[in-house]
């Protein structure tokens, strides 16, 4: 009897995202740059100049599809990713549910001081929970001593899922304290609920800061992101990484454009010796905007250079 092999249709339909959000700028760029080329290689520019036309504005059609393919990346970075980003993250095996190797982390207060540690044994990125998880208050903030409590799951929920604060929900709570124990903020972050063995402790930190935070945030809203960095309960340094993709998504729109407007001159190239060298020196150039693009030197150094470069490359277009 042949054995079923699973469906990986789902995965790749969900990856396709991140694949487009990768090559989206990058074919933008590619289809100027073909383009032009075959309006060079057909010779249907001069007409177009002898008529009186400039060469720039042959731009502007170009511009236009590279506003279209901006707003798509814009619209796919925004809502499409956020949305689908448990898909993201989780194996291409329907049959696999492993959850992910817990990062711990403290959470701090808007002083920088640690309120707590947050800790688990594994994440499972579908149902937003954490198993095993504990829970450490530092005194004096919030306990008169070290308190630790420990449950079979924890839960995050969000503000909007909540209607106030956004925490985890503990189920099979068990501690090596007492909630007597607990000062006025830590009554105020700690909140028993009905079973007596939940509790509900706030916190601004979410279930996917605790695994492989050095990309999650990626597949973060821009509103999420600014709320992450106004209220750094993971601490400084994330918030700084953070702040450094949300201006990078800022500027990709900008680098895009002056990439385009690089194009126009290499390609229709007033002095050229040929179709194929103003291609190959048009690919360099852009290959070198993309590297400085992507360097994460400072925020917004990369579109003050790609864009000093497309002005002063706007001399050399034919006319």
């Amino acid at each position: 009897m042949a054995t079923r092999l699973p469906d990986y249709s789902p995965y790749y339909l969900y990856q396709s995202s991140t694949f487009f959000e990768l090559a989206g700028p990058i074919l933008a760029v590619v289809t100027v740059i073909v383009v032009l080329a075959l309006l060079h290689k057909n010779s249907e520019i001069q007409p177009l100049l002898a008529a009186g036309v400039p060469t720039f504005r042959l731009s502007l059609p170009l511009l236009v599809g590279t506003g279209i393919v901006n707003l798509a990346l814009i619209l796919n970075q925004e809502f499409v990713i956020p949305a689908i980003a448990p898909h993201l993250q989780s194996s291409r095996s329907p049959v696999s549910r492993r959850g992910e190797r817990v990062e711990p982390l403290y959470d701090y207060d808007g002083e920088q001081s640690r309120l707590m540690y947050i800790d688990g044994d594994g994440i499972q990125v579908h149902r937003r929970t954490i198993t095993n998880a504990s829970f450490t208050l530092f005194p004096p903030r919030l306990v008169q001593q070290l308190t630790t409590f420990e449950c079979h799951e924890a839960r995050y929920a969000s503000r909007q899922q909540t209607g106030s604060k956004s925490g985890w929900l503990l189920t099979g709570v068990r501690t090596n304290g007492d909630l007597s124990d607990l000062t006025s903020q830590g009554r105020e972050i700690v909140i028993p609920q009905r079973n007596a063995d939940e509790l509900f402790i706030v916190s601004d930190v979410s279930f996917d800061q605790l695994y492989d935070r050095a990309r999650n945030f990626r597949f973060a809203s821009a509103s999420e992101l600014m709320r992450r960095i106004r209220h750094p309960a993971a601490g400084l340094a994330p918030a700084r990484s953070q702040s450094l993709h949300l201006h990078f998504r800022f500027t990709r729109p900008l680098l895009n454009v002056a990439m385009v407007f690089a194009c126009v001159p290499l390609v229709i190239r007033r002095e050229s010796l040929s179709l194929i060298g103003n291609m190959a020196i048009c690919s360099v150039v852009l290959g070198l905007m993309y590297l400085v693009g992507q360097a994460y030197l400072a925020a917004w150094l990369p579109v003050i250079v790609c864009g000093s470069v497309s002005a002063w490359l706007a001399g050399y277009v034919q006319t």
